[in-house]
C-alpha cells in the first residue's frame, strides 16, 4: 500500500481539525444554552383544565362536584344538581394561584392561620387535601396549607361565603344552554312550535279579559 502523500496528509489533518472544531462548538452551545423556563409555581400541581373532580369539606358538609365531557360542572354529592359556576371558578382559581410566600407547614401558630379549624378544605382530583384558612398579613391574602407547605395566596374570599352544600347549587332556574319547549302556568300552557313561536293551550285564552 502506497504511503500517503503530503497532500493527503494535509487533507486528513484538516478534516480532523474541522471535526474537532464542530465538537468543541457543540459542547460550548450545550454548556451555555439558556435554561428552560421553570414551570409555574401554583397551589395545585394539576393544571386547572385537567381538573375533573372537586371534593369540598366545609364544616360537616362534604360536597363532591364533577365535570362532564361537555365541560359542565355538577354536584354529585350530597345531591345531584347543576353547580354554581362562580364557586367552581373560585376553586379553579385557587388551584392555579401562584403563592406570594412559602413557609414551613407549622411555621405559624394554627390559631393565627386558621388551620386549627379551616373553614374549607378542597381536594382536586385525587390530590392531597388543600386547606384554606384565615386572612394573611397582606391585603387580599389567605393562608393555604398543602401537603408540603404553608402558603400565602391571593384568592377569592371563599371563606367569607356561605359554604353549606345548598349554596353550591347553581342559583339560575335554567342552564345557559337550556331551550324551553313548554311553560305551564296556572291557567295556560305554552308550547314552542317548530317555527320557534309559542302556542297557547287552551287556544281560546281570554286575552282581552280585564
Amino acid at each position: 500500500m502506497a504511503a500517503p502523500t503530503p497532500v493527503m496528509r494535509a487533507r486528513l489533518l484538516f478534516n480532523l481539525a474541522l471535526i474537532a472544531g464542530v465538537i468543541a462548538l457543540a459542547g460550548l452551545w450545550w454548556a451555555t444554552r439558556p435554561a428552560p423556563a421553570p414551570a409555574p409555581d401554583t397551589v395545585s400541581a394539576i393544571p386547572a383544565d385537567d381538573i375533573r373532580r372537586l371534593e369540598v369539606h366545609a364544616g360537616d358538609d362534604v360536597i363532591v362536584l364533577e365535570r362532564d365531557d361537555a365541560g359542565r360542572w355538577r354536584l354529585v354529592e350530597p345531591v345531584a344538581a347543576r353547580a354554581d359556576p362562580a364557586r367552581v371558578a373560585a376553586l379553579l382559581q385557587l388551584a392555579a394561584a401562584e403563592p406570594e410566600r412559602h413557609l414551613e407547614r407549622d411555621a405559624v401558630d394554627p390559631a393565627t392561620t386558621g388551620m386549627d379549624d379551616p373553614p374549607i378544605t378542597v381536594r382536586f382530583n385525587d390530590e392531597a387535601p388543600i386547606a384554606v384558612g384565615g386572612r394573611g398579613p397582606s391585603s387580599g391574602s389567605r393562608y393555604v396549607r398543602t401537603a408540603h407547605a404553608l402558603l400565602l395566596v391571593r384568592l377569592p374570599d371563599l371563606a367569607g361565603r356561605s359554604l353549606d352544600w345548598a349554596s353550591w347549587i347553581d342559583p339560575a332556574v335554567l342552564a345557559d344552554d337550556a331551550r324551553l319547549t313548554r311553560l305551564t302556568l296556572p291557567t295556560l300552557t305554552l308550547d314552542r312550535a317548530a317555527t320557534g313561536g309559542w302556542r297557547g293551550q287552551p287556544a281560546a285564552a281570554d286575552r282581552g279579559a280585564d
